[in-house]
């Protein structure tokens, strides 16, 4: 039996992949490091909005994201 990820998870596994900081990519997706952070960390949902402009900034697809696959 295999646990889905949660976007959370598939999010942080996307950033990390990226090589990106947190802090840029919260700054140029429009919000704060540290609420970017609760997203990352599961203390507070990750809306649209925000979703598709940290897709934006990482340059990838929701999908891709979604089906992200951390080393693939």
């Amino acid at each position: 039996m295999t646990i889905e990820k949660t976007l959370a998870e598939k999010l942080q596994d996307a950033i990390d992949e990226s090589g990106l900081k947190q802090k840029f990519i919260a700054e140029k997706a429009g919000i704060s490091e540290q609420a970017l952070s609760a997203m990352l960390n599961g203390r507070q949902k990750v809306d649209v909005e925000t979703f598709f402009a940290i897709a934006v900034v990482l340059r990838l697809s929701p999908d891709q994201i979604y089906a992200f696959r951390k080393g693939a």
